[in-house]
């Protein structure tokens, strides 16, 4: 019979023993990979050490779990897929960025000089205005 997770949590895992999410991501796991292979209970939690009041526990799963699960064919074809998706959403932020580049650097603009003398004055009356509300 499988340990419960409270049985877990009081048998003090050591932390090399363990993934979190975030490494799990390191490793190359998506979100969607991470909500269709985790277990629903992880195999430790402790205090988020950033954001403790805000962020919810810190969730991490034993690396000899993970392991298994990584050497699933089936999540393996998942991974792959994940890789590709991943792979094509980035050319294609790549491509939309070099054709926003491209449309920017056509448009033609002056930019007047102006003298320290004229401009800082201008300067502190807009940044007094936007800080007065």
């Amino acid at each position: 019979m499988a340990a419960s997770l409270s049985e877990r949590k009081q048998a003090r895992i050591p932390r090399n023993e363990l993934l979190n999410l975030r490494e799990l991501r390191d490793r190359g796991w998506t979100g969607k990979l991470q909500d269709r292979w985790l277990p629903d209970e992880p195999d430790a939690t402790w205090p988020n050490s950033k954001y403790p009041n805000a962020a919810p526990p810190v969730r991490a799963y034993l690396k000899s779990r993970i392991e298994a699960i990584e050497a699933n064919p089936d999540f393996q074809r998942d991974f792959e897929a994940a890789k590709r998706r991943s792979s094509a959403a980035k050319r294609a932020v790549e491509t939309k960025t070099k054709q926003l580049v491209e449309v920017v650097s056509s448009v033609p603009f002056d930019v007047e000089r102006l003298e320290p003398h004229k401009l800082i004055p201008w300067a502190i009356a807009s940044y007094n205005a936007f800080h007065d509300d």
